[in-house]
């Protein structure tokens, strides 16, 4: 999730500044390419005036956008795995080797187990048989 995340924010940041005509066009581009590197930590660093650049709040108001997009679109990604890791799950299907005891009702309607060795006891009456 995190490489969406970081190629999400980068393809949302290029572009994001072009709107503000007060940001040189070779600032946009270094600023645009730094927000996916930093992983949205420039966004609070340009808010504080850390990093001087004109028009400070527009440009971290397009900032902030991009990164908001970005992170939706790693929520919708995460989302899709996680319905895909259930739907894989719920067609999985109980191999009888899984299953160690069965109840089932005998004639007389007594109840009665009958127990499937497990690969484990095999191995033992296997071992056990060969040492004798």
């Amino acid at each position: 999730l995190g490489t969406i995340l970081g190629s999400s924010m980068a393809t949302h940041a290029r572009g994001a500044l072009s709107g503000i005509a007060s940001v040189p066009t070779d600032l946009a581009a270094r600023l645009e390419g730094e927000l996916a590197p930093s992983a949205g930590s420039i966004i609070p660093q340009i808010r504080s005036g850390a990093i001087k650049v004109p028009d400070s709040s527009a440009v971290a108001s397009a900032f902030t956008d991009a990164f908001a997009d970005a992170t939706r679109m790693t929520l919708f990604a995460g989302a899709a795995v996680l319905v895909l890791g259930l739907v894989a799950t719920l067609l999985l299907q109980a191999r009888p080797s899984d299953i160690s005891v069965r109840d089932s009702a005998s004639a007389d309607g007594t109840e009665s187990a009958t127990t499937t060795p497990s690969k484990r006891s095999r191995r033992h009456d296997a071992v056990s048989a060969y040492r004798r």
